[in-house]
């Protein structure tokens, strides 16, 4: 349908192909699979960091000469991290985010410090837990499934914030058998 021109220049380890198919002209750049020491795309100035490619289909990015996360497929893996240095974090705060522990186990991290960590379905905070709910007058629900109960287990404040001596304890608020 259309005319097709093709030409390949080679520089060095670099292979550039163009082609023009009419009016539309398409450039691709070839270059070396490179490791995260020494990137295949890397700044003039800064050469151990840029992009690499770890393997087909796998690209990868690198810093300081170490690798910092991959692209595989749909999706992005980053190094664990820690909790003085999160894998997810804002640029303006990069002690605060997210990281992995172990297998399985995602980490927070709040000003440096492990504040707890998701498993399973639990959340294990590793000081006091505060759920406080948003604006004027909000709820804060707890809704089990099905026939689940709510359960909390310890000593439950209802219209305090200090227990003191004579705290009470909740037995059981409402009808129905306690399980």
């Amino acid at each position: 349908s259309g005319s097709e021109a093709q030409t390949r220049y080679t520089i060095g380890r670099i292979w550039i192909q163009q082609q023009s198919y009419d009016s539309l002209l398409t450039t691709r750049v070839f270059v070396g699979n490179g490791s995260a020491s020494a990137p295949s795309v890397a700044g003039q100035n800064d050469r151990n960091t840029g992009l690499y490619f770890l393997t087909n289909d796998t690209l990868a990015f690198t810093a300081g000469g170490s690798e910092r996360g991959r692209i595989i497929g749909n999706q992005w893996l980053f190094p664990n991290g820690s909790a003085t240095a999160p894998s997810l974090t804002g640029v303006h705060d990069p002690n605060t985010g997210l990281y992995w522990l172990t297998n399985d186990t995602l980490a927070l991290a709040v000003g440096g410090a492990n504040w707890g960590k998701f498993y399973g379905s639990t959340l294990q905070a590793n000081s006091a837990l505060t759920i406080a709910a948003g604006g004027t007058n909000q709820n804060i629900t707890l809704t089990p499934s099905g026939t689940g109960y709510t359960i909390l287990n310890g000593n439950v404040g209802i219209g305090t914030t200090s227990f003191g001596t004579s705290a009470a304890k909740v037995l059981g608020i409402g009808s129905g058998t306690a399980p």
